[in-house]
């Protein structure tokens, strides 16, 4: 891991600071001597030992900051969800620290030479101008300015989609804070606000300049130490204010889909000079209604997931390959319902031969997936994947992540694979013509052959079907026959053997080794209401396999359907 190699640098660099103070305390007495009574003996060896352990200590110095300030990008990096692996923040904390106290054994060491008039005799005797020396000095403070900067981090990131006058928090946190004096982190403020595009770019150009798009309402905290020697800021409880649409200098209307950031502003006094340090977030959309955020979700999925390093802000490519987007839209699905897509998922999704082991290549637009409309459809890719993530994340998460819905398949697809299956099994999948439906496809014994039925809303409990009547699930189920003798839920991995009687006189006849009888009344449903796709979902996993089942084990009623429900169990 970097995190083992920049500690062996920094062991190596405490060897020659070490060394070089033994070297200077040994050159001490010496100081104002005459430089011609030192050529050519044992000090003068000693002086050009030090000149090299000076000059040692910018390059080791240099390539240790280097790696600090890569780990510190992934970090920012992994905090976008991308595919990095970093060290927890204690350690880069204590790599941090470490390093801030090497550079001021470092600088004290100049200054130690400096006050004793020791850098003249020192380039005489090693044949070095004063100014490469100093040039050595200047770099080390430099770095040690540098790191000041780049060590003040998001911790937590603030929310990537806010909405006007709604709270958000962040919290941001100084890893060489404690090696700064008490007393100055206990006077120091940080203040947020909200800065477009071209002030992002203009800050990371090296501008100090404070405009902001909005301003924060709760925006200005004091820093803290806790026990752990943490410095942090919280900001809690903010608001965004205003949201500034047009051009301050031009009056032109800006992008409805522009991206922000939340900029924090602190000021520290070190080494006899204010530092400024400004510190920015992950790119941000702001929002007034909760309708905008569906498409601003999709900008922050593209933006965190396909932008490159050191890019100006916040450009990203048009077009990304197929691979990549499956992976980013897989991380968007484990983040809301807890479990990744699989690989079989992508391919039903984008199409993809199952038993191609290549990685396909062909490229993916950004209008393609999030402004233009699906062919013959009014509404777009991400609309639709997007709302068959909320139907999950709301209704079905459960279930998804036991593998009861198949969901991502083509509805010819779903047909090739039913129709050699036995009557009454059928699968749920994401209805293709709307968003925010799931269909159920059956197979059964008449024509046609595979028959689908749905969509069915997240919003409702009835399935439709075109120019005719709507129908409750329970209304549905009667209406084949087959499925009151066995049905079998097929879920892409495995058969879960399950039998519906909607009348008590029903009889079954005893085919399967382990199944469950379960009395389903016809209409109407006890509670007064039609059973709907989600009851019988939860009802599934109740009584799909006997060993499992709570009724067998605890020998208990149905939640779905009450304690009274009656039911005949073989297991």
């Amino acid at each position: 891991m970097v995190i083992d190699l920049v500690d062996k640098k920094l062991k190596e660099l405490q060897f020659i600071i070490e060394n070089n103070s033994k070297v200077i305390v040994q050159l001490s007495p010496y100081w104002n001597s005459d430089a011609n009574f030192i050529v050519g003996t044992h000090i003068q060896a000693l002086f050009t030992q030090m000149q090299s352990w000076f000059e040692q200590h910018c390059l080791y110095s240099q390539n240790i900051f280097l790696d600090i300030q890569a780990i510190l990008e992934d970090y920012e990096y992994f905090q976008r969800n991308c595919d990095v692996i970093v060290p927890n923040l204690s350690e880069i904390q204590r790599v941090c620290e470490t390093f801030f106290q090497n550079l001021s054994d470092i600088n004290d060491q100049f200054l130690y030479v400096y006050n004793n008039f020791m850098i003249s005799l020192m380039c005489f005797l090693g044949n070095l101008s004063e100014e490469v020396f100093n040039s050595w000095w200047s770099s080390i403070l430099k770095l040690q300015r540098d790191l000041i900067k780049i060590s003040l981090i998001y911790e937590d990131q603030p929310s990537p989609i806010i909405r006007k006058d709604k709270q958000f928090q962040a919290k941001i946190r100084w890893l060489i804070g404690s090696k700064l004096d008490n007393n100055v982190v206990k006077g120091l403020k940080a203040k947020a606000m909200i800065i477009n595009e071209d002030m992002v770019n203009k800050v990371r150009n090296g501008s100090n300049s404070f405009d902001s798009v909005s301003p924060v309402a709760n925006g200005e905290k004091n820093f803290e130490i806790n026990q752990n020697m943490e410095v942090y800021a919280k900001l809690q409880e903010c608001k965004v204010m205003s949201i500034a649409r047009k051009h301050p200098k031009t009056g032109e209307e800006r992008k409805i889909d522009e991206k922000y950031a939340v900029m924090v502003v602190t000021k520290i006094h070190w080494n006899n000079e204010d530092i400024d340090i400004l510190l920015i977030s992950l790119p941000i959309c702001l929002i007034t209604h909760v309708t905008q955020y569906e498409y601003s979700l999709a900008r922050i999925m593209w933006d965190y997931g396909f932008s490159q390093r050191q890019r100006q802000a916040f450009q990203v490519p048009n077009d990304v390959e197929w691979y990549r987007l499956a992976d980013v839209l897989s991380k968007i699905w484990e983040k809301w319902i807890g479990c990744p897509l699989t690989k079989e998922h992508h391919d039903r999704l984008f199409g993809e031969d199952p038993n191609s082991e290549e990685i396909p290549t062909r490229s993916v637009n950004w209008d393609k997936i999030a402004k233009d409309n699906i062919p013959g459809m009014d509404f777009t890719f991400w609309t639709w994947f997007y709302n068959a993530m909320k139907l999950i994340k709301d209704k079905f998460a459960e279930h998804w992540r036991a593998g009861y819905v198949i969901g991502f398949i083509h509805k010819d697809h779903a047909k090739a694979l039913l129709e050699p299956l036995t009557n009454g099994t059928f699968l749920f999948r994401f209805s293709e013509s709307s968003y925010g439906h799931m269909s159920i496809d059956v197979a059964l014994d008449n024509y046609p052959r595979v028959s689908s039925c749905g969509p069915f809303s997240e919003f409702k409990t009835d399935f439709h079907k075109q120019n005719q009547p709507e129908k409750s699930l329970n209304q549905f189920i009667s209406d084949f026959v087959e499925l009151l003798n066995h049905i079998k839920w097929y879920t892409g991995y495995t058969f879960c053997a399950v039998i519906f009687s909607f009348t008590p006189e029903c009889e079954f006849p005893e085919i399967h080794t382990h199944y469950h009888v379960v009395r389903l009344p016809g209409e109407p449903w006890e509670s007064g209401e039609s059973p709907t796709v989600c009851d019988m979902l939860c009802l599934f996993t109740l009584i799909s396999y006997p060993r499992l089942c709570p009724i067998c084990r605890l020998g208990m009623g149905s939640p779905i359907l009450g304690d009274d429900c009656k039911m005949r169990v073989k297991c």
